[in-house]
């Protein structure tokens, strides 16, 4: 049976008054039967629900199956005239619906295409190569965050490297080196187990948590740190 999904959208385009509501007139997000990204037209309004949702459906631009979205509106203080979107539900889900990370400017264009190619291959259902790419943009990233200038180095002494002699980084190198072993499951042959759904989910979103510890959480923390620190 299909189901309901929230989905991180992308709000394109323009606005347009509706009642009270201030409405996207598209979004870009994954298309729930051919699982290509596109932007999405919200040209078509049905009777609200609730006061603060909007029903609208948009046909995907690669296969122009047509999906439903929930638009929720809240005002933020007394003083909006309209109310704006917050959140956005998707009739029927993705079947593989994992939101993209948003990548930071400062990571190699060679480490954003390995990562994007373990998301594409997850949403296609490509569950062995999602592993394998997920394996190598994690490879990546070690080797562009060690000091060793060795290219040869191994992955796992790459992890021991990096998380060495900080406690607090024992979590990171269990989450890394279960990232390593769930790339050998896509690499190599094995009788007893068999690359699946779940298992190119969980190595893809473990990896999302590594690049936002590395390269997102800093930014995020310095943002924090001059936000307390002003009188």
């Amino acid at each position: 049976m299909s189901s309901t999904s929230i989905i991180r959208p992308e709000f394109r385009g323009t606005r347009r008054e509706i009642g009270d509501k201030s409405v996207p007139t598209s979004l870009a997000c994954t298309c729930p039967s051919c699982g290509e990204k596109g932007v999405f037209p919200l040209n078509h309004s049905s009777a609200h629900l609730f006061p603060n949702t909007w029903v609208s459906t948009g046909a995907c631009p690669s296969c122009q199956f047509k999906p439903e979205f929930f638009v929720a509106f809240e005002k933020e203080n007394e003083d909006d005239r309209l109310k704006e979107p917050v959140e956005v539900v998707m009739f029927p889900a993705p079947v593989n619906s994992l939101a993209p990370l948003e990548l930071p400017q400062s990571l190699p264009e060679t480490l954003k295409s390995a990562i994007l190619d373990a998301e594409q291959s997850f949403r296609v259902g490509l569950y062995s190569p999602a592993l394998t790419c997920g394996g190598r943009a994690l490879e990546g990233i070690f080797k562009h965050l060690s000091s060793d200038d060795d290219v040869q180095k191994k992955l796992y002494h790459l992890i021991e490297e990096v998380c060495s002699g900080e406690a607090a980084a024992q979590p990171l190198k269990k989450l890394a080196h279960a990232i390593r072993e769930g790339r050998n499951i896509g690499a190599h042959f094995d009788e007893k187990i068999s690359p699946d759904e779940k298992s190119a989910f969980l190595v893809i979103e473990l990896l999302h948590y590594i690049v936002s510890y590395f390269f997102l959480l800093p930014d995020k923390i310095a943002e924090l740190e001059e936000l307390v620190s002003k009188p």
